[in-house]
């Protein structure tokens, strides 16, 4: 007997933390990147506010979470008034369509989020993200891509079996190292940092 579960709609029910590549310590990695001294920060599917919870424990800013999901927004919601998460707002939104000023952030991250989008929404997330940004702000990723050599057939094989048992894919099948390199590069970012770190 085959069991489906809607993998988003658990974590957004749940509360649960740490399902980005590389579990917590990525989480970590990302955060450690975060320049000091920034003023705002935009969490691109900021899931159930607790990667905002951790940054605001930890620095003096302005945070701000986007979802899609409105179930995640809720949980996130409920966690800034449970533990008191003072200068977070959380809204509902979509990555490819920000609803925020040109050049407002510092910092622009997400983790989980372009890797399972389509390639179209991806390039349009990015395109927005360097719109939000300042002139010299961050955009920092932790993501699950395909290594170069990965073939198409072991791509949809994996992506049809996640998506059989979690309703998402692993990673779209256009999602490595040069392909992205090249569609940041397009979208006006410079890359000073491209690690691979499993």
């Amino acid at each position: 007997m085959l069991y489906r579960v809607d993998f988003l709609k658990y974590i957004a029910k749940t509360g649960r933390n740490n399902q980005h590549p590389l579990g917590e310590k990525g989480t970590e990695i990302l955060l450690e990147k975060i320049p000091e001294n920034v003023e705002k920060i935009l969490e691109i599917g900021c899931g159930t506010g607790h990667t905002a919870a951790i940054i605001l424990n930890n620095k003096n800013v302005t945070y701000f979470g986007i979802d899609a999901s409105k179930e995640m927004i809720d949980t996130a919601r409920k966690r800034k008034n449970y533990v008191g998460l003072q200068n977070a707002t959380f809204r509902v939104g979509k990555a490819e369509n920000l609803p925020f000023e040109n050049n407002f952030f510092d910092v622009v991250f997400c983790e989980s989020v372009l890797a399972i989008q389509g390639f179209d929404a991806f390039i349009k997330t990015i395109k927005e993200s360097c719109r939000v940004l300042k002139k010299e702000g961050v955009l920092l990723l932790n993501e699950s891509l395909w290594k170069g050599e990965t073939s198409q057939k072991i791509i949809s094989e994996i992506n049809h079996k996640t998506t059989e048992t979690f309703n998402l894919i692993q990673a779209g099948p256009l999602n490595n190292k040069k392909t992205w390199t090249e569609a940041f590069l397009k979208c006006s970012f410079t890359i000073e940092e491209f690690d691979t770190i499993s």
